[in-house]
């Protein structure tokens, strides 16, 4: 009778547990710390490249770059963010200079003044994804992890990312978006699908340079039409030696 006493008493407080915990949302149930990145619209420049870092007890760092007739400019700002009372969207500064975003996995969405979600043909350039970078003197490769792709055995790891060299190359290439294919066995990458802009973050001028890469000429070098050809993993290549690390596991 006292074991069935105590049954008793432990379902009533599951029970009440239960009824008193937390809502499912985005606060609670998806891993949003961290950075993301993306070119959002601007009414008078061609775009505004925007980094968010969503960072522990609810601080964050904005950093947004702009380039205005020819000449690049970039905004920092620090401070603490707000959820929301549903736990799914965040709202950092105030006034003019407030933000607001939907928080969702792997992206954070802009949201309009309001509060609401924006509508119409650019909706869906008011988001940025979640990233993580990979510095070396020669520049730094953003992974967009919600394009992480792996085979059954781990061997072949896919992603979309993005770089910035720290020096112009040839043809003028300042910054480049690519996917990359990263062949863990034989420490070895290709690259397609590429674009090259004059300014850093995907900014300036569009290059009309060939989508693939060559071994001996990777991203770092000369681009060529045709098949990509693999590329391997040079000792001196340090962002992608901690790709490697990170995600050849």
């Amino acid at each position: 009778m006292q074991t069935i006493t105590r049954w008793a008493a432990f379902a009533a407080f599951t029970l009440a547990a239960s009824a008193h915990a937390a809502p499912h949302s985005a606060r609670n149930s998806l891993d949003w710390q961290g950075l993301y990145v993306g070119t959002l619209p601007c009414a008078s420049c061609p775009g505004i490249y925007t980094e968010v870092q969503l960072l522990g007890k609810r601080s964050y760092r904005l950093s947004e770059s702009a380039q205005h007739k020819g000449e690049p400019s970039t905004w920092v700002k620090r401070g603490r963010f707000a959820w929301n009372s549903r736990g799914n969207s965040i709202r950092m500064g105030q006034g003019s200079e407030q933000r607001q975003f939907l928080v969702q996995e792997n992206a954070l969405e802009q949201l309009a003044q309001n509060g609401s979600r924006i509508t119409g043909a650019l909706a869906p350039h008011y988001r940025l994804a979640k990233a993580e970078r990979y510095t070396d003197a020669a520049g730094q490769i953003l992974v967009l992890t919600g394009s992480i792709q792996r085979d059954a055995a781990g061997a072949t790891v896919q992603f979309d990312g993005r770089e910035n060299l720290a020096e112009p190359k040839a043809a003028g290439q300042r910054s480049l978006a690519a996917h990359y294919t990263l062949r863990c066995n034989s420490k070895t990458y290709e690259m397609t699908a590429l674009q090259y802009f004059t300014a850093l973050n995907g900014q300036g001028q569009e290059l009309k340079l060939p989508t693939v890469v060559s071994a001996s000429d990777s991203a770092h070098g000369k681009a060529h039409a045709g098949e990509a050809t693999p590329i391997a993993l040079a000792a001196g290549d340090g962002r992608m030696q901690q790709v490697f690390a990170r995600y050849c596991q």
